[in-house]
């Protein structure tokens, strides 16, 4: 469901999993908001849906989250880009995954999504898949925006669009809409990025593959998922205290899954978040 609660501080907390390591909680009131957006299941044939979702915390911990997530890679032997359509029988791989998602969601790095059914989606059907895209990307930033009273750096991955100012004109409407928002933050720029230099924009591709599967599935669309995928699903569900990534969630400051459009909400159900990671 769409996001109700602004955060108005981090808790944000960096704990080695790889060492016993003391905790080090950082306690900051961010001043400029980091999001890595990435989505899954736009071009898929016979998807039933498609999802777009971003990780976001304070700009000014962006080094440490990286430098985190390559130790965790490095540990695994991991020299490639973690990618959900990676995922398969290679265990380190889904190990890497899941242990990089443990650690930002342990990080209280937020995560909100939004999965779009294509059926019920009007603007998907009327043909400009691209159109209808950014227009559910423009919905998913104005909530993010809505949700903070900072500025958000929006970090997004390069994708090859027919229009090429998409990002810029992501930009400009989201704040023509948050600007009319009381106490709403602005988005103060849109960036295409290489994933493959980005960890956290990596195991956002992760996350929002594993939703968009698995929502995919229960809305009884094809492409199978394989057993590597099934269980890093059933993994990142546990830490919702969840038994999959289907639902969408009651509104929640730090983990947001929202179905759209209102005909989508509450399908199958909708749950609260209970984190559980292993911290």
């Amino acid at each position: 469901m769409p996001p109700s609660t602004k955060v108005r501080k981090f808790h944000f907390v960096i704990d080695a999993w790889h060492h016993p390591a003391p905790k080090v909680q950082l306690y900051t009131r961010a001043m400029v908001i980091a999001a890595f957006g990435d989505e899954s299941g736009i071009h898929k044939v016979g998807y039933a849906c498609y999802g777009i979702g971003a990780f976001f915390f304070p700009a000014d911990s962006t080094h440490i989250i990286e430098n985190e997530l390559a130790a965790i890679c490095e540990q695994f032997g991991i020299s490639e880009e973690l990618k959900w359509n990676r995922i398969g029988k290679y265990q380190a791989t889904i190990k890497a995954a899941t242990c990089g998602l443990d650690f930002l969601l342990r990080a209280k790095c937020g995560f909100h999504a939004i999965v779009v059914e294509k059926a019920s989606f009007r603007k998907w059907q009327s043909g400009d898949q691209e159109d209808a895209f950014y227009t559910s990307y423009y919905q998913f930033t104005r909530h993010l925006g809505k949700h903070f009273n900072e500025p958000i750096d929006l970090f997004i991955d390069d994708r090859s669009d027919r229009y090429p100012h998409r990002a810029e004109v992501l930009k400009i409407v989201t704040n023509r809409a948050l600007a009319q928002i009381a106490r709403s933050g602005t988005v103060s720029s849109v960036t295409k990025v290489n994933s493959k230099q980005h960890r956290i924009l990596q195991l956002t591709d992760i996350l929002i593959g594993a939703i968009t599967s698995d929502t995919n599935e229960y809305l009884g669309g094809n492409n199978p998922i394989n057993d590597g995928k099934r269980e890093l699903i059933a993994m990142a569900g546990a830490m919702f205290g969840w038994d999959g990534l289907r639902y969408d969630t009651m509104p929640n400051s730090l983990v947001n899954i929202w179905h759209f459009p209102t005909e989508f909400r509450a399908r199958p159900a909708t749950r609260a978040i209970r984190l559980a990671t292993s911290a």
